[in-house]
């Protein structure tokens, strides 16, 4: 069994699954928002925040030295454990989960893997 700290020694722990941009999670039809909003309730995330979130990508040219940046705006699906403690985050590029309430990977990993397991349904 592994040890479990008193003390955490992170405040938030977080997982960031990066991939392809995927179109068809720009904008999730209603019935399919919902589907997975029940879902996200078995999983014992009820809260749910649809909102906007803006990322920005600045890249250097190396010849000429030139920092050229590139914002893009885009549809964010927040899940919401009891107590705020954790939540989910689904977009068009990326799958996150965070959490202030762990005790062991193991049990923070195995909630990011119902999370994928979910959205591959």
């Amino acid at each position: 069994m592994k040890k479990i700290l008193r003390s955490a020694p992170l405040v938030q722990a977080v997982i960031h699954l990066r991939f392809s941009e995927t179109p068809s999670l720009s904008i999730i039809d209603s019935k399919l928002l919902k589907t997975i909003h029940a879902q996200m309730i078995n999983l014992g995330f009820p809260d749910f925040i649809e909102s906007t979130a803006q990322s920005v990508e600045f890249t250097v040219d190396q010849s000429s030295q030139e920092v050229k940046q590139r914002t893009q705006t885009m549809k964010r699906y927040v899940f919401i454990a009891a107590g705020k403690t954790e939540s989910i985050e689904l977009n068009s590029t990326s799958l996150i989960i965070k959490s202030t309430n762990y005790n062991t990977f193991e049990e923070l990993s195995q909630s990011f893997l119902s999370a994928i397991n979910l959205c591959l349904e």
